[in-house]
């Protein structure tokens, strides 16, 4: 073996102990004969139990019903969780909240974000107790599986919104986030009926049955040479077919009413359902990946919390930076806060 490809695999084989998932970027992690032998199932596996472990130590953080639906299911629906009162006060913040709104085109579909930090949180004092409300936080990181105070954007999904690109949103199509256990969730700012597309979940998808784990191995045998950049980068997609001959229960669509909060296992099966063009939605969204491998369960830093929002600021003013230097948007691009609130 070349030296140079000697240095290559002294950093593709260590990934194996991170989150890194790419099947086409690790030729490792990718190889056909490694996961004929077992390999992906073998991270799959270890990274659910490493999970299971840390919520163990965490089962103070959620309700013990709401811990059940969540471990069975894979989500969990909270009605309510904002009252009529908070969420009007909510609302009517909006338009003085600070930061940097900022947009990414998927398809057909624009997300606009805007990171939730205390500087632009300043003079909204409801979303600001918000960000701070430990019913809220504890209940993610419960679901994240480790003690780690999630990031929370305001977030506005624009359906059809650049329909004459002719392009399908690729979140539209059932997918899974990763191999191992993450959360997603969203607290919803307005109901979300069938119209505007909701959360579609496959019950029940997040737990390794037989027929999951037969999913994971077939896919990780053709996973680096698929047709879509989100399969080969080890987010698989579920094709027509995949639900019965795998043994999953169709989708539900989450239709719920303003104020709901969702949370979701995104190992799971799940997807935006399709909406007509110019539908949208407001929410709060929360995110959380945390390393799979790792044991221990941490424990809540604001201090931390603040350093990674410096972080996620500076890298996106970075990338922006670099993208019109060459002539192009970045991926994540800067927009009026004015034109995400409309």
């Amino acid at each position: 073996m070349a030296s140079s490809n000697i240095l290559k695999a002294l950093g593709w084989i260590p990934a194996l102990a991170t989150g890194a998932k790419s099947f086409r970027d690790n030729p490792v992690i990718g190889s056909p004969t490694l996961n004929r032998w077992g390999l992906h199932v073998a991270r799959v596996r270890t990274a659910h139990a490493v999970a299971r472990y840390r919520q163990s130590r965490m089962t103070h953080f959620m309700p013990a019903d709401e811990r059940a639906r969540y471990q069975r299911d894979g989500y969990v629906t909270i009605d309510g969780f904002l009252s009529p009162s908070d969420l009007e006060q909510i609302r009517a913040e909006l338009p003085a909240l600070g930061g940097q709104a900022r947009a990414m085109h998927q398809g057909d579909t624009i997300t606009q974000r805007l990171l939730l930090t205390r500087e632009a949180t300043t003079d909204t004092p409801q979303l600001n107790a918000l960000t701070h409300n430990p019913a809220l936080l504890e209940r993610l990181m419960y679901a994240e599986a480790k003690a780690h105070l999630p990031l929370l954007y305001l977030q506005h999904i624009r359906h059809g919104a650049l329909a004459d690109a002719g392009l399908t949103d690729p979140q539209k199509t059932l997918h899974a986030d990763t191999f191992h256990p993450t959360m997603k969730a969203w607290l919803y700012l307005q109901d979300v009926g069938e119209e505007i597309g909701p959360l579609s979940y496959v019950p029940r998808s997040n737990r390794l049955t037989e027929g999951r784990l037969a999913f994971e191995y077939d896919r990780s045998l053709v996973a680096r040479n698929q047709p879509d950049r989100y399969s080969e980068k080890g987010s698989f997609r579920v094709r027509d077919g995949d639900l019965a001959r795998y043994g999953f229960a169709d989708p539900v669509k989450l239709t719920v009413k303003a104020g709901t909060l969702v949370i979701a296992n995104t190992f799971g099966f799940h997807g935006r359902s399709p909406a007509a063009p110019g539908m949208s939605r407001m929410e709060i969204f929360a995110y959380g990946r945390t390393s799979p491998f790792v044991p221990w369960a941490s424990s809540p830093s604001p201090a931390l919390l603040r350093l990674e929002h410096s972080v996620f600021t500076a890298y996106w003013n970075d990338r922006g930076r670099k993208a019109e230097a060459k002539g192009r948007r970045a991926t994540w691009h800067p927009i009026a806060t004015d034109d995400m609130i409309a």
